[in-house]
């Protein structure tokens, strides 16, 4: 090669590392973002103690067939990924930069409440696996050249993400951490990158070498299972048990719906019909977006205050919300707009007691969301973990990858439930 042909060659590189790994990696064998794939945001691990600092843990080299690409080797610290669309700042999703004032970084940090000696910039984009993480995953992930050939393909590392046991030998100190992203180059040398607070955590610096290992199995709070695709509900399947004691199972009132699989609950969307009937909200269901197998709520509410359970099981994915669905617990309660919600004392009593009663069997947090506009930074951070009990208004804002301005059921009627239910 003359001395031209190097000449170029590094100005190329110069070029490409400030992109990230990403660039260097052959397209095949990147992911097809969610928009790409038509599904809203996916699921995953939202924190719960699965993630972060550890101390004692084992693990094993090889998974359900899958290996590890190294054993032990040197590390780069990596930069922040974005939590979400760029809704707050403009200049969202810019690539690279590390200043002070740069506005996507302001917003990262806030919602992750990052320490200050890890706020190192934003290296762009969501990562390789290709859509929203949580706070959590973000804070403590990990990349290394995964293997996409093996049973399951990206799907295996990514859908929820793998848990990765890291150890620096040099102090025995260990963090948990999520796979999310793909890297690092080659010719780096290095063949694992962590996060900035993983780093923090593990007291490493790059190019240190540590231990990597799959970590043991963890209680996770969120995320879901694929389903089969098949019809089922009212005439289909046996009449189900009422998953809580508030709800009612009648075989008139159940939903039929395509089966996309199971969740563990870690949040509660709330919603309105927009009209004054169950009858025609149930069939409102059932026909709209025949094309995806119909949308579907896992419980509604009558205006007389009565609670029906629609699907089989509380714990099976609905479609009543984009960006929510692999953690949301969606109840729609029947009322022509905010008025007909607000007025009606029975169905404000019902659903104060059908959220306590959700919250207390699947331990979500008791956080309500009652500003859709500007919700404070304790909110933001707990919505996008996927943890608590959310408007379908803040939700389409701030999970919906391609946002339709849903109001409902309007601040003021959280507001009421948050203060009826004295959280």
């Amino acid at each position: 090669m003359d001395t031209k042909k190097i000449r170029i060659f590094i100005v190329l590189l110069l070029i490409i590392a400030p992109f990230g790994v990403l660039a260097l990696v052959p397209i095949a064998m990147i992911p097809l973002f969610r928009g790409e794939q038509g599904l809203g945001p996916g699921g995953g691990l939202s924190g719960g103690g699965c993630l972060g600092s550890v101390s004692g843990e084992s693990g094993t080299l090889t998974k359900d067939g899958h290996s590890l690409p190294a054993a032990s080797g040197k590390v780069g610290r990596e930069q922040h990924l974005n939590l979400k669309k760029p809704t707050d700042s403009p200049t969202d999703n810019v690539s690279g930069k590390t200043k002070s004032d740069d506005p996507a970084a302001k917003v990262h940090y806030q919602l992750s409440n990052t320490p200050a000696q890890d706020q190192n910039g934003m290296a762009g984009g969501y990562g390789a696996r290709g859509k929203p993480s949580t706070v959590e995953e973000e804070r403590y992930y990990i990349n290394m050249r995964w293997d996409y050939s093996g049973s399951g393909g990206s799907g295996f590392w990514f859908e929820p993400p793998q848990t990765i046991l890291v150890t620096n030998p040099a102090n025995n100190k260990q963090v948990r951490a999520a796979v999310i992203e793909y890297g690092p180059a080659a010719w780096t040398g290095r063949v694992a990158g962590l996060s900035p607070e993983a780093m923090t955590a593990l007291g490493a610096s790059t190019d240190d070498t540590l231990e990597y290992a799959f970590a043991s199995p963890c209680q996770q709070t969120g995320g879901s299972k694929p389903g089969t695709g098949e019809r089922k509900g009212r005439g289909i399947t046996p009449k189900p048990t009422a998953g809580i004691p508030e709800l009612i199972v009648q075989e008139d009132h159940r939903l039929q719906y395509k089966d996309r699989g199971t969740i563990t609950p870690s949040m509660i969307v709330l919603h309105w019909t927009g009209g004054d009937s169950f009858s025609g909200a149930l069939g409102g269901l059932e026909n709209r977006m025949p094309e995806v197998g119909n949308l579907s709520v896992q419980i509604m509410i009558d205006k007389d205050g009565k609670a029906y359970q629609l699907m089989d099981s509380l714990n099976e994915k609905s479609a009543g919300a984009a960006g929510a669905n692999d953690w949301a617990i969606n109840i729609e309660i029947v009322g022509n707009g905010p008025s007909a919600l607000i007025n009606n004392a029975a169905e404000i009593n019902t659903t104060t007691n059908v959220v306590r009663s959700l919250s207390n069997k699947f331990g979500i947090p008791h956080i309500i969301s009652v500003d859709s506009t500007n919700p404070d930074s304790a909110t933001k951070s707990a919505l996008l973990n996927h943890r608590g009990v959310f408007s379908h208004q803040i939700v389409d804002k701030y999970l919906n990858d391609s946002p339709t301005g849903k109001t409902d059921p309007s601040d003021t009627f959280m507001k009421t439930i948050k203060n009826n239910s004295s959280w």
